[in-house]
Formats: structure tokens, C-alpha cells, sequence
């Protein structure tokens, strides 16, 4: 299961078009199933949180993480995921966009299961999200 997660609120539509192309493409993969977060028109706030934290963070076996655009529930998202669930996250964003240190320090000994890298193309973080994967499946046999 992988959870790709952004902001919304800050982020223009071709940007959230981009992100939902990427997903449709990661859930082409077999045997991966993509968890939808609830976006900005569906249910209450309150659904919003149980459904985001409870059902999409807490049940990926891999968190994507796109840090270009601003979000408070991106970074409660990567708290809980990294802090808490101790779950495989990717954190990337765009090059030459300003990320947030706490975001790009994370990587370290403290959080092996971390990584953040800077991008020119969602290719790039596509394949990256593929490695990944294979690794995961290699380990789980």
C-alpha cells in the first residue's frame, strides 16, 4: 500500500493534476494499491483527519511525501508517519523550492526508514518509488 500525500490548500490545480497522474501511474504497478487521501471537497474536517491519519498513514507500507507547496497536514502526516508508525517514507520536493530543515534533516541515523531528495521530474520520483518498492517485496520474502 502507498500513501502519496501534498499539500492541497496552497497548491495550484496543475500541480494537484501532476500529483494525480503519478498516483494513477504508481497504481498501474502490480500488486501496489494507492490509498486516496479525502482531498478538499470530500467529508468533514473530522473525517478528513481520521480518514487521512487512521486509514491512509497508519496503513501504508510506504509514505510519498511531495514537500513543494506549503501544508500544516502534510507535516502532521510525516510526524505521525516517522515518529509514531515508524513507516518507509519518501519526502520530496521540486529543486530550487524552499523545504522546511526539519523536513531535510531528517535523514539520518535516528530515522533509517527516512529519506528526502530534491527533484527536476516526477520521473525521477517515480523511479526512485519503484526501487523502493522492490525493495520492500525483495524483504517481505
Amino acid at each position: 500500500k502507498v500513501y502519496v500525500g501534498c499539500s492541497l490548500t496552497h497548491a495550484p490545480e496543475e500541480f494537484r493534476l501532476a500529483i494525480q497522474a503519478f498516483k494513477a501511474r504508481l497504481a498501474l504497478i502490480p500488486n501496489v494499491q494507492v490509498l486516496e487521501f479525502l482531498g478538499l471537497d470530500k467529508g468533514t474536517d473530522t473525517d478528513v483527519y481520521e480518514h487521512d491519519i487512521h486509514h491512509c498513514v497508519r496503513r501504508a507500507d510506504l509514505f510519498v511525501a511531495e514537500c513543494s507547496y506549503p501544508s500544516l497536514g502534510l507535516g502532521w502526516e510525516l510526524g505521525t508517519a516517522v515518529e509514531k508508525y515508524r513507516k518507509q517514507v519518501i519526502a520530496v520536493a521540486k529543486a530550487g523550492t524552499k523545504v522546511t530543515r526539519l523536513a531535510t534533516g531528517a535523514s539520518s541515523p535516528r530515522n533509517p526508514n527516512f529519506c528526502f531528495m530534491f527533484y527536476d521530474s516526477l520521473e525521477e520520483v517515480y523511479m526512485t518509488v519503484r526501487a523502493r518498492l522492490d525493495d520492500l517485496t525483495q524483504n517481505s520474502t
